[in-house]
């Protein structure tokens, strides 16, 4: 009887690994544009403008980090 193994998704060999480690690290420097963008964007903003969304400027950071969050 013929056995047949299939896996799907799985990585072999140092090949397998580079890939992996190439495409995780081109992931963070995606999010890190991201990130950055979203903290140039809102600093374009004025004090009023950032009030009326409910931020202040010190909130900027904080503000990428959780849009960030929600994309990933």
């Amino acid at each position: 009887m013929a056995h047949i193994t299939t896996t799907h998704g799985v990585t072999h060999g140092l090949s397998g690994v580079v890939r992996k480690w190439l495409h995780d690290l081109n992931a963070e420097r995606r999010a890190y544009v991201e990130y950055r963008r979203t903290i140039r964007e809102l600093s374009r903003l004025g004090d009023r403008e950032l009030a009326d969304i409910g931020l202040a400027r010190c909130d900027i950071e904080e503000a990428a980090r959780y849009h960030l969050d929600l994309h990933r």
